[in-house]
Order: C-alpha cells, then sequence, then structure tokens
C-alpha cells in the first residue's frame, strides 16, 4: 500500500496553506489501482502479491462553515464530484492546519467515518486521510510543512499509516525496468483531459483511434495486396 502524489498538487497545497489564516479542508480527487505481482521460486512455488496504490490527481477545497459542519451538505458536495469526476474519483480527504502536533484528531476521526457514509459502498475500502500541519518561525522567514496520510484498518479500529511517494523530476542515473507507469494525471477529468478534448475530433475519428496510425495502417495493408497480387501473376 503506498500512495503517489505529484510535487505540484502537493506544493499548491502548502501554498493555499501559508495564505490562509485558518484552517483548511477538501476532499482529494484521485484513483485506486490494485496489481497483482505473481513470483515464481526455484522450487516453483508461486508468491502471489497484491500491491495498492493511491494516486492524487488534485484537490477540492470544502468551506468548513457549510460542507462539513452538516450532513446533507457534505452529501451534495460528494455527489458534484462524483458527477464531474466519476463515481470512484473520491479517494479521501485532507485537513491543513498550524502549530499542532501531526496526529490525529477526535474530530478528525469522527469526521473520517462520517465521510465514508457518504460514499458510495464501492468506494469506502480505499478511502485514505491527509493530514497536513504547518509552522513557522518567529520573524515567518521559514515555513516548515509535515504530511502524512493514514487508512482506517481492516477492523475499523484505528488509522495506520501509509507510505508516501512524491512525484517529481525522474531520476536520469535510474535505469531500472518499471512494471507499471506513474499515474499523476486523470485521463478523464481534470484540466488535462479538457485540453486533450479539445483536440481530440483533429486526431482521433469516430471509433477512437489514430487518424495517423489508421492511415499508415491502410497504405500497409495496400501495399500487402499489390505484391500478393503481383506475386500471383509472376507465377503463372
Amino acid at each position: 500500500m503506498a500512495a503517489i502524489i505529484s510535487g505540484p498538487v502537493l506544493a499548491s497545497l502548502f501554498y493555499d496553506q501559508s495564505r490562509c489564516s485558518g484552517d483548511q479542508e477538501g476532499l482529494l480527487i484521485g484513483k485506486v489501482s490494485h496489481s497483482v505481482k505473481d513470483t515464481i521460486s526455484d522450487s516453483q512455488i508461486n508468491n502471489y502479491k497484491v500491491e495498492t496504490k493511491l494516486y492524487i490527481y488534485s484537490c477540492h477545497e470544502l468551506q468548513r462553515s457549510t460542507a462539513l459542519s452538516r450532513k446533507d451538505q457534505l452529501q451534495k458536495c460528494i455527489t458534484e464530484q462524483i458527477k464531474k469526476h466519476g463515481e470512484k474519483c473520491i479517494v479521501g480527504w485532507y485537513h491543513s492546519r498550524r502549530n499542532t502536533a501531526a496526529r490525529l484528531s477526535m474530530r478528525e476521526r469522527s469526521l473520517h467515518h462520517t465521510m465514508l457514509k457518504s460514499l458510495p459502498s464501492q468506494g469506502r475500502e480505499d478511502f485514505y486521510f491527509l493530514l497536513c500541519t504547518s509552522s513557522n518561525t518567529p520573524n515567518r522567514s521559514t515555513h516548515n510543512f509535515d504530511f502524512g496520510f493514514y487508512k482506517l484498518n481492516k477492523d475499523d479500529a484505528d488509522f495506520v499509516k501509509v507510505p508516501i511517494t512524491v512525484v517529481n523530476l525522474e531520476d536520469t542515473t535510474n535505469n531500472q525496468y518499471k512494471h507499471d507507469s506513474s499515474c499523476t494525471a486523470s485521463a478523464s477529468s481534470g484540466i488535462y483531459a479538457s485540453v486533450i478534448s479539445q483536440f481530440q475530433s483533429e486526431v482521433l475519428d469516430k471509433s477512437g483511434q489514430v487518424q495517423e496510425v489508421k492511415k499508415i495502417s491502410s497504405l500497409g495493408s495496400a501495399l500487402q495486396d499489390k505484391l500478393r497480387l503481383s506475386n500471383t501473376k509472376s507465377k503463372r
């Protein structure tokens, strides 16, 4: 189990936290991916391992005075985000506070359970919490940020901390083979999807295939047909 968030998304959270005087709360928009890895040992024994990865695309800030204090307002906001991004887009929520200890409060624990009840049943199992805390020096020259992802254990008894990977610039010295890609942008929602949709009609045809690739494929098929026809005539 691991949480993966891009550097710009995390930096935007810290920026909003530093410019506002109060706490901030909101929903995490992303995707939960499950992959199965099968390792075969020398004794021909299969070792199956299921890896769960949480990808964070963006965040949606909520108004604490309205959305989170009333269950109906919270349900309305969650429904709007599901219609906008998809049924499985809401993968958690976050709380940014300052000058406090980096551990979950009783209110955050209670609010997490309230949010779980407002989600579709298939999205409750993979629902996470991001806690961000900050502090600064007396002259405000240095800002310190701390953050951590949490998830309820299988018994819903307590929260466990989830490892975090911040995706930024790739290390050019790393030549290891990658089994799966690092997904940090949604192809179906968000700014990336809106820009892609503007040029989709120029690149893709009605069937969803890339026009240039389809033309090259047709050209290759036509050449193959001509070669077969010429070979048939030469044999005669």
